[in-house]
């Protein structure tokens, strides 16, 4: 629950990641969530340990 307000930030990688073999820089969440902002939506998710997250995308309808 601590690392989830981080979740989003710049190179953030959660600690159960950086403890195995899996890569990456830490920059996915936070492009996704520029993106989204940039689109006037909102993103926001749900975790539960040892069971996984749901993330979950609100973009606005132009018409």
């Amino acid at each position: 629950k601590n690392e989830q307000s981080k979740i989003f930030n710049r190179f953030y990688r959660a600690s159960n990641v950086k403890n195995n073999s899996s890569s990456g820089s830490g920059l996915g969440l936070y492009i996704v969530r520029s993106i989204v902002e940039q689109l006037h939506g909102s993103i926001s998710f749900e975790s539960e340990e040892n069971s996984g997250t749901t993330f979950f995308v609100s973009l606005p309808i132009s018409e």
